[in-house]
């Protein structure tokens, strides 16, 4: 027993010697400094006015105000064109708007800005047909007048009153069209393609012949040759073509239909279809501004 006692004595002397040095070492490991070193602290978080000065949110805040103000020219813009519609058709139910193609002819075809329309002749049981692309179709009388015209333009002093937008003059549509005849006995078709004057060329064209179209004939070709002598790709330009040839093509399209007519009805609808495309850009670009 006296052993026993004599060695919890020595334990507790040991003991009593270390307790101060454990506390030391344990006051230098939740030291501050040293928790620096070993690890830096964490920077602080940005103030809101630092995060809402930054290059990014500026940029998303100057898109956002740009988007917002081309929203609203492109809203004003649509509410103009609809209110001008309604002030032009006034009493007119809506089916009557709608665009009509030229008397005797159907849409068959209608892809986007493309479209066909077909006629069938009676006269020989032939298919006339008609394409065209509306893109880029549309243009300001200014823009088509030529350089011969500007040089007989009157001078400053003088009155104007040709074809400026400023005196109420309607901005038509008037694609280049291909027309291809088609007949029931063979698979080759008649393709010829034509354009459109100027304006002024055009009314000069229709005072002189108002029968006849002003349209201007640009190229000739025969599609769908069979057999091992197919003409490919091959158009004839009209500039090639002798008075008599280009009379006679012009003859053929009048006898299925492409009168002066024609043209002014074609015109007309290709210019409501056109303006119909216009409204829809006007609203779905708005959409996308305010997405």
């Amino acid at each position: 027993r006296s052993l026993i006692t004599s060695v919890m004595q020595h334990l507790t002397r040991i003991s009593r010697a270390l307790l101060p040095r454990l506390s030391t070492i344990g006051a230098h490991r939740r030291c501050p400094t040293l928790q620096q070193l070993s690890r830096p602290a964490a920077p602080p978080l940005l103030p809101v006015s630092a995060i809402a000065s930054s290059p990014i949110s500026r940029c998303l805040a100057t898109s956002s105000s740009h988007d917002a103000k081309l929203s609203s020219l492109l809203d004003s813009e649509l509410q103009y064109e609809r209110a001008s519609d309604q002030q032009q058709q006034p009493r007119q139910q809506p089916s009557q708007r709608a665009p009509q193609p030229p008397p005797g002819f159907t849409v068959t075809a209608r892809s986007g800005t493309q479209m066909t329309l077909t006629r069938q002749c009676p006269e020989d049981g032939s298919l006339l047909e008609v394409s065209f692309d509306l893109n880029g179709s549309t243009a300001s009388p200014d823009a088509e007048s030529s350089v011969d015209d500007h040089e007989d333009a009157p001078g400053p002093d003088a009155n104007q009153d040709g074809n400026s937008s400023e005196d109420g003059e309607e901005i038509l549509a008037r694609p280049d069209l291909t027309f291809r005849v088609r007949k029931p006995a063979t698979p080759a078709c008649l393709t010829v393609r034509c354009s459109f004057p100027p304006i002024n060329i055009s009314r000069q064209m229709a005072a002189e012949e108002p029968d006849y179209p002003t349209l201007s004939i640009d190229t000739v070709a025969v599609e769908g040759v069979s057999g091992g002598d197919s003409l490919g790709e091959y158009e004839l330009e009209a500039d090639m073509l002798n008075d008599d040839l280009y009379k006679q093509l012009a003859e053929m399209l009048v006898h299925r239909g492409v009168t002066r007519e024609f043209e002014h009805s074609l015109v007309q609808f290709c210019t409501a279809e056109e303006h119909r495309l216009y409204l829809r850009f006007l609203a779905e670009a708005k959409k996308f501004c305010d997405a």
